[in-house]
């Protein structure tokens, strides 16, 4: 199966700026479009590493949970409802994953 990074990355980015702006949307919370990006963009490079060859490691929860706590902590900064606002990203997470 061919996969072309540059595809995955794009799709990966949009698909978790949106989240991440639904999120924010969801939670009250004021929107930095820049946080936003920057969040998406590591979830988008995660998503290209974790598919590499011999970078398999990256498929497991901690890994995921990891780069998700840095995704929302560079999206909505070390705040009191930073936790609520993870809340509504995995909410959103799950939903667009039960719908596939």
């Amino acid at each position: 199966m061919t996969v072309y990074v540059d595809l995955l990355f794009g799709l990966n980015a949009v698909i978790n700026y949106l989240l991440l702006r639904g999120s924010a949307a969801l939670g009250g919370c004021p929107v930095r479009l820049g946080r936003l990006a920057a969040a998406a963009a590591i979830g988008g490079l995660y998503a290209v590493a974790a598919v590499l060859p011999g970078l398999e490691g990256l498929r497991g929860l901690a890994a995921q949970s990891i780069c998700s706590g840095l995704m929302l902590l560079i999206a909505f900064g070390w705040r009191r409802n930073t936790v609520k606002q993870g809340l509504f990203f995995f909410a959103l997470s799950f939903a667009l994953n039960f719908l596939r």
